[in-house]
């Protein structure tokens, strides 16, 4: 990782994406950095303690579990902002943001700027905005690794009121699947006595 400490080059990535108007707190600590390929973020901005926006290039966040099996998310390229849950959240991040091409970052130090930026309603927006687009994408990726019957039983319980599903139509378009397919799994489920037909479309969990 290199920190470029060019007054005019980080200017211009702060313009490219209009990032001092996400905040209402003047005279921030902007920082520009680059980082190549293979290199992992978390070992240099910490999100826990730089708010860090991707200006330019890609990288790949992955998890490792307990058992040391590691889960890679799609790659991401394009303007993005790491540290939004930490920020929100106060703890350190669970994941690895690995560098897939040469990138450029703009970070915010939080060591003397997070009581400013906790104050600052443009930023709390923002971070708001983005935290509930990160967590729509997070359930579209979770539903497509599901089998169908799962992603099915997961909308009854999670989504549908009182484990009741109302409308194959509407809960087709919502599991992103077709009406038939839909149909032939709640007709599976229910000869497996998970669910229960109760009427014309409408299906509920049977209570265990």
């Amino acid at each position: 990782m290199k920190q470029i400490k060019d007054p005019q080059l980080l200017e211009k990535h702060l313009a490219k994406h209009g990032i001092r108007e996400l905040f209402s707190t003047p005279d921030l600590p902007f920082q520009l950095y680059r980082m190549e390929k293979g290199e992992f973020l978390n070992n240099e901005l910490d999100p826990k303690e730089y708010f860090t926006f991707v200006t330019d290039g890609a990288y790949q966040i992955m998890n490792i579990d307990d058992a040391g099996k590691i889960y890679r998310y799609p790659e991401s390229r394009g303007f993005n902002c790491l540290g939004d849950l930490e920020f929100a959240t106060g703890e350190y991040s669970p994941y690895l943001i690995e560098i897939v091409r040469t990138s450029y970052f703009v970070s915010i130090p939080l060591r003397n700027a997070e009581e400013k930026l906790r104050n600052d309603p443009k930023f709390l927006s923002y971070i708001i905005q983005n935290l509930g687009r990160k967590l729509q994408r997070s359930q579209r990726e979770m539903l497509e690794n599901q089998s169908g019957s799962e992603r099915v039983l997961a909308y009854m319980e999670n989504v549908c009121s009182n484990g009741i599903l109302k409308g194959t139509e509407k809960a087709a378009v919502a599991l992103r699947m077709s009406r038939r397919q839909l149909q032939r799994i709640l007709k599976q489920q229910c000869d497996k006595g998970i669910i229960k037909k109760t009427g014309r479309g409408t299906y509920r969990l049977r209570e265990e």
